[in-house]
């Protein structure tokens, strides 16, 4: 593989991000919850300084402005490694569940689901942001297991 030294030095950092749904059943004193999750982690690297690597929130957005979603910082963790720095900062949010159902969030995210464009957009402190675009066979098969769900619990 070639690469240009220079470049990489001169850009000093990178991300990865992943994103998943999913359902999660539990059992607590013989009650059975089932629950409907969207998470996404995102993971930056810098060889310069710690910089506030990690961001605020993530947001599903899509090119209809009223169907926009929102999820808080769950979780987020800094360390210096053999000269590189990096930040990892997880997001989820319960969309609905048989103890609380929330129909209305639930399909408005259904909905989201079959726009031509969804992505998937870190936020940060300083207004700045990383944003990727959800390839259509993820969104698909988002779409089935939202569809599963919907069977079962509404």
């Amino acid at each position: 593989m070639r690469y240009n030294k220079k470049k990489i030095e001169s850009a000093g950092w990178g991300s990865a991000t992943f994103y998943k749904n999913y359902i999660e059943l539990t059992r607590k004193k013989g009650v059975i919850k089932m629950a409907y999750y969207v998470y996404g982690e995102v993971k930056f690297l810098s060889i310069y300084d710690y910089t506030e690597l990690s961001p605020q929130k993530m947001k599903l957005r899509t090119s209809n402005r009223r169907l926009n979603f929102s999820l808080d910082l769950v979780n987020s963790k800094d360390k210096y490694s053999k000269g590189i720095y990096t930040s990892i900062a997880k997001v989820s949010s319960e969309l609905s569940s048989n103890e609380d159902i929330n129909y209305d969030k639930f399909s408005k995210y259904e909905k989201m689901l079959t726009q031509r464009k969804l992505s998937i957009k870190f936020s940060f402190y300083n207004d700045t942001f990383t944003e990727s675009n959800m390839p259509k066979k993820t969104k698909n098969s988002w779409y089935k297991l939202t569809d599963f769900y919907e069977n079962i619990i509404f």
